[in-house]
């Protein structure tokens, strides 16, 4: 898939915030593993090869669980949406249900209004007429997601696992990893912050300290 129609891809079915996140989880969990997987491992050419599947299988199942429990659990959260706007609809506990609406809302730009406004919003979502119920099934757009998301974790984690395909030592492949992965947190911190309206150097040395953090720790537990 050429660049342009994946990041056309990635817009259509994750969200800003989702992208950096998944990034975010997938480095870190990656080089986690790995670290600690460095520890008992031996150092020749047969310990870099099971370092590089760790590195691989735990990126790959990473990424497709994320996009399953992403997908699915925003199933359940429709779902519960749902059944307050029938119950507010229907009469039935029309207060508590007001609530739920509000909170399922308070993620949104509706929950930046004024509590009278927010009792307006309530009062069309129980007078719509247009209003469509959430069916729950798996359809291709859901698994798109799936891929979607999967697809980030794999392709922005991939590098890290570079070095367990060129080195024969297995302390060199995983310090090289980490210095891969420490450089790609930067970055994904920098380029977070600029969406974020943050300090982009602060937030970029924040998110590299996290790799350095497990570095340091698999040192100090004499992994590498």
């Amino acid at each position: 898939m050429p660049l342009p129609s994946y990041r056309k891809f990635l817009g259509a079915y994750t969200s800003a915030s989702e992208r950096y996140a998944e990034a975010f989880y997938g480095i870190i969990m990656v080089t986690g593993c790995t670290g600690m997987v460095s520890l008992g491992v031996p150092p020749e050419e047969s310990g870099v090869r099971f370092m590089l599947w760790t590195a691989l299988l735990v990126n790959i199942l990473w990424g497709l669980i994320d996009g399953l429990t992403v997908v699915y659990g925003s199933m359940v959260d429709e779902v519960a949406a749902d059944v307050a706007v029938d119950n507010l609809r229907s009469g039935k506990e029309s207060e508590k249900a007001a609530d739920d609406i509000l909170d399922e809302l308070d993620g949104t730009l509706i929950g930046k209004l004024g509590d009278e406004d927010k009792v307006k919003v309530v009062e069309v979502i129980r007078s719509a007429d247009s209003y469509d119920h959430f069916v729950n099934k798996v359809r291709w757009e859901e698994i798109k997601r799936i891929l979607a998301i999967f697809s980030i974790d794999f392709v922005t984690v991939f590098p890290v696992a570079i070095p367990f395909i060129f080195f024969d030592d297995v302390t060199q492949a995983v310090r090289w990893s980490f210095v891969i992965a420490t450089f790609l947190m930067a970055y994904l911190g920098y380029q977070w912050a600029k969406y974020a309206r943050m300090r982009r150097w602060r937030i970029a040395v924040l998110f590299s300290s996290f790799t350095i953090f497990l570095l340091a720790l698999s040192f100090a537990l004499g992994g590498i």
